[in-house]
């Protein structure tokens, strides 16, 4: 299938980077992988960007299907604050995690 880029990927790419996160556009890998790899609070989130009526192709939901970890939608700017939210939590459960095994 050839390459797409969903109309509001610049905006939400950069609504990710205004927040802090670290982007790498992926779209263009193929059979399914998501459109950007999202750095953040220490972790990194695979991103499919989709607009408010996209759905999800064949191929991409077998890939979320068979990989797990922090894998998202994203719609639009709302979704980046609640994916980036989750970021932050799941970072910090996983520290305070480390801090009590230390103890």
């Amino acid at each position: 299938m050839p390459y797409r880029v969903d109309a509001n990927q610049a905006q939400i790419v950069e609504a990710f980077r205004e927040r802090g996160a670290v982007v790498d556009i992926t779209a263009r890998v193929g059979n399914g992988f998501p459109d950007i790899v999202v750095n953040y609070a220490g972790l990194f989130a695979v991103v499919e960007i989709k607009t408010e009526t996209g759905k999800l192709r064949a191929i991409q939901n077998r890939w979320y299907n068979t990989h797990h970890g922090l894998c998202f939608v994203v719609r639009n700017i709302d979704d980046v604050g609640i994916v980036l939210n989750r970021m932050k939590r799941i970072s910090e459960l996983a520290q305070e995690a480390l801090n009590d095994r230390r103890d």
